[in-house]
């Protein structure tokens, strides 16, 4: 009985946190410069990119695209073995993801519009409400141990 009553407990602070992290509006961030390009130059490809390898990784905000395994169970995906996902937004309207890295190296990434964030052999949590039945959503919640993270920014 002690273990169930746990296990409410620490799902009922998850889902606590999932709304609380999600309602926050963030006004932080990095504003794009609006650079003007003629007809005659060529244009590069301005995103920064960072790679950090043993890692915790937590994520949340909204996102419309996310790609990893087929089954999800109302939006939540806990993973046995380790997983790969990739979880990209593009600038759309409403999307804006913020991301803060642990491991050898410290890394925030907060109220980003056009990110792609590629998380290699991950365990841990990840809710898409993309793929929930209840919310249907781009809610997106996710907190792991990761192998490696590549995010382009």
């Amino acid at each position: 009985m002690k273990g169930k009553t746990y296990i409410k407990k620490v799902l009922i602070v998850w889902a606590i946190c999932l709304l609380i992290l999600t309602s926050i509006p963030l006004v932080l961030g990095e504003s794009s410069d609006s650079k003007s390009f003629s007809s005659n130059e060529n244009i590069v490809n301005t995103r920064d990119s960072k790679h950090y390898t043993d890692c915790n990784i937590l994520i949340f905000g909204r996102c419309n695209t996310v790609k990893g395994p087929l089954f999800w169970l109302f939006g939540l995906y806990c993973p046995i073995v380790e997983r790969n996902f990739k979880i990209d937004a593009n600038g759309e309207v409403g999307e804006t993801l913020n991301v803060i890295v642990l491991g050898a190296e410290f890394g925030t990434f907060i109220s980003y519009e056009n990110i792609e964030i590629d998380i290699y052999n991950a365990k841990g949590v990840l809710f898409w409400g993309g793929k929930s039945l209840i919310f249907n959503q781009p809610l997106l919640f996710a907190h792991c141990k990761a192998a490696d993270v590549w995010i382009n920014y």
